[in-house]
């Protein structure tokens, strides 16, 4: 992960007043993994018959790194 990522991250959760502790523990140290979210509509495979994913949006995954309470915020690209 780029240090240029993480700062869009942390800029775009700031501007938004997210709040840094954890709302389960309280504590403030996080892990953050860019990741995409496949999305599937009904009963249709999240892939083409030539096995290319159809239809995702990347997410930023953040982790407690106390007691591992994962938030996802959208919109973000590596």
């Amino acid at each position: 992960m780029s240090e240029k990522w993480v700062n869009r991250l942390s800029d775009d959760l700031d501007e938004a007043g997210v709040k840094e502790e954890c709302p389960r523990c309280a504590q403030t140290e996080w892990n953050a993994q860019p990741m995409h979210l496949w999305v599937t509509v009904g009963d249709e495979p999240p892939t083409n018959l030539l096995g290319e994913v159809k239809d995702y949006f990347p997410l930023a995954a953040v982790v407690c790194t106390n007691c591992g309470f994962v938030a996802f915020h959208a919109g973000l690209n590596e």
